[in-house]
């Protein structure tokens, strides 16, 4: 039995106005020369506003254009991609391909269709499609090796059409995959199918070093990779090129220099929000709003501030919020007008890096949805936090040293209410010089050279503090990299500082901390280290510590390996809110 194409096309997309006009429901097209979003005015439409066609034609699910410009195109509708894509296009597209091999038979439950790597970007993934003859609630099971435990997913609803992504299968091997269906009745079914899998091209691996619990995990990093805390990897999202992968509620985010892009966890494209002109980002990191919009940082070109009482280009200083849908700039906030550029004990240490000013060299960015701010950490001032509705600072931690101006011209003002003051566990606070970074304290250290903020609720932040050299030498430094967790009082401006734990090792570059605040569990990442000690054959590092500072997991990847460890975070299989906001209370 030949299926119908309307399964793919869907239903008829459009309805009829008074005078017959028609209205799409969505305006996002793939050609097979560009991809963009199209404005719709009555009968006629525009890429550009130079650049318009008129709705000749729409049926179920196609839809036909006059360019002024380029004449006739022909579109069918993706509802996967909530997409129109042109035909000429589908012709090389994936998904059209493994729609027409899905038709050539009948798929069943016991006898699914399966293909792996289906949009050749996730080789250790697999797409299940196949139809059961009453609605069906699906259960999928993928089995384990060794002391790893199953995955075990249950997709919602009841449906006669199933189309499964199956996630975690192993490399170069079988893995097995079994099937449960149920139906209204509660009456169960059950089959069990094996998918091969080839190798991926990421040769990074981790050697485990001690576990002292029974809980298991999943690490992913800015690579695409997941390793399970056996070491194995059981995902890849192969890009290509330098680029930072993030995973967000069913999708793979790519932040590239000039945009983001969207991709289902298969690797099927979706959208691309492409920055505006004069702007470019240098993959450190990105990070989501309750309201799905995305924040990034980067560099907007031209842009200058007064240092040294000379006028310079600075980079690395400005943060986006853009719009989901639209990829619209909805805010820009710039740094450099909020603290101060022109400031010594940071920036002289990496004087005109890359041909710039370094002040910033912003690394992390995460949100609180409760207080609508804004939290972002620099290499070299620490972190702070913005109010998105005044955009102006709520707070700045770090040493409370150069602070007497700010702007980017120097001209607008002290920050010294702006600074957070550093209490003990009592909320006492420290000495003065304690306060300005000169001295150490008991349970107390500012973070210098800081790296990857996260926001982990409920007033904790954590840090990955790498110290080192800086151009104050009076300033209190460590030898090695400080995993930090501090508790901070916004009201109050207060900060104490709940976990401090200096590391065997220091971090060049990419490394981070993510705070548990359920479990007072932190995780750390640690990449291109060096050391003096016996640690010296190995790259990269992921530590757990419990609530008492107390080593629970180790594990390391050989020194010489292709595949870091840039900001390892913690992943879950099939989780709807996956990395950076899975733990927050």
């Amino acid at each position: 039995m030949k299926k119908s194409l309307l399964f793919f096309v869907s239903m008829c997309l459009f309805s009829l106005s008074a005078d017959a006009t028609p209205l799409l429901k969505t305006l996002n097209f793939r050609h097979h020369h560009w991809q963009g979003t199209i404005k719709q005015d009555g009968s006629r439409v525009c890429l550009k506003e130079d650049n318009c066609a008129s709705i000749e034609k729409v049926t179920d699910g196609e839809l036909t254009l006059i360019w002024d410009k380029w004449g006739k195109d022909e579109f069918v509708y993706n509802p996967n991609l909530n997409m129109w894509q042109s035909k000429v296009s589908l012709e090389n597209d994936a998904r059209f391909q493994i729609q027409k091999q899905y038709e050539e038979a009948v798929y069943t439950f016991e006898e699914p269709f399966i293909v792996v790597n289906p949009f050749k970007k996730t080789p250790l993934s697999a797409m299940m499609k196949f139809e059961t003859e009453e609605p069906m609630q699906i259960t999928i099971r993928i089995q384990p090796k060794g002391q790893a435990p199953e995955i075990m997913h249950t997709f919602k609803g009841f449906n006669l059409q199933h189309e499964l992504p199956i996630l975690g299968l192993y490399p170069n091997d079988v893995t097995t995959v079994e099937l449960e269906g149920k139906n209204k009745k509660g009456k169960i079914f059950k089959s069990t199918h094996k998918i091969k899998t080839g190798g991926t091209d990421y040769d990074g691996q981790w050697f485990v070093m001690k576990k002292k619990d029974k809980d298991f995990r999943y690490y992913a990093n800015y690579d695409g990779v997941v390793f399970d805390e056996t070491g194995c990897i059981r995902y890849q999202f192969q890009y290509g090129g330098w680029v930072l992968t993030y995973f967000y509620k069913d999708f793979v985010f790519v932040e590239t220099k000039r945009s983001i892009q969207k991709w289902t966890v298969l690797g099927e494209f979706v959208k691309e929000y492409p920055y505006p002109e004069g702007f470019y980002g240098y993959m450190h990191g990105m990070n989501f709003k309750d309201n799905d919009n995305l924040l990034v940082f980067g560099t907007f070109e031209g842009s200058t501030a007064l240092i040294d009482g000379e006028e310079m280009p600075t980079n690395r200083d400005f943060i986006l919020e853009l719009n989901a849908k639209t990829g619209e700039v909805e805010a820009k906030y710039d740094l450099a007008e909020m603290l101060n550029a022109d400031r010594s004990l940071a920036i002289k240490s990496v004087f005109k890096e890359y041909g710039f000013v370094d002040w910033a060299h912003t690394n992390g960015i995460d949100y609180d949805a409760k207080n609508r701010a804004i939290i972002v950490s620099g290499r070299h001032y620490g972190m702070a936090k913005i109010d998105e509705k005044t955009k102006k600072p709520i707070w700045w931690l770090t040493p409370h040293q150069h602070i007497e101006k700010s702007g980017r011209k120097g001209d607008k003002g002290p920050l010294h209410h702006l600074m957070l003051t550093a209490v003990d566990e009592k909320g006492k606070p420290f000495s003065k010089s304690v306060q300005m970074g000169i001295k150490k304290a008991n349970g107390f250290k500012w973070p210098l050279k800081s790296h990857s903020v996260k926001y982990a609720g409920s007033g904790y932040y954590s840090i990955l503090d790498n110290s080192g050299s800086v151009f104050d030498k009076n300033l209190y430094t460590t030898e090695n990299s400080v995993a930090s967790v501090f508790y901070i009082d916004d009201k109050k401006k207060t900060v104490k500082q709940v976990f401090l734990k200096e590391l065997p090792v220091y971090s060049e570059v990419g490394s981070s901390i993510i705070f548990n605040p359920q479990t007072k569990e932190s995780l750390v990442s640690l990449s291109t280290v060096r050391s003096k000690n016996n640690f010296r054959l190995a790259n990269s590092f992921i530590y757990r510590f419990n609530e008492k500072g107390d080593l629970i997991y180790q594990a390391a990847m050989q020194k010489g390996s292709s595949g870091g460890t840039y900001l390892f975070q913690p992943f879950e299989f099939y989780a709807k809110n996956n990395w950076l906001h899975q733990m927050k209370i």
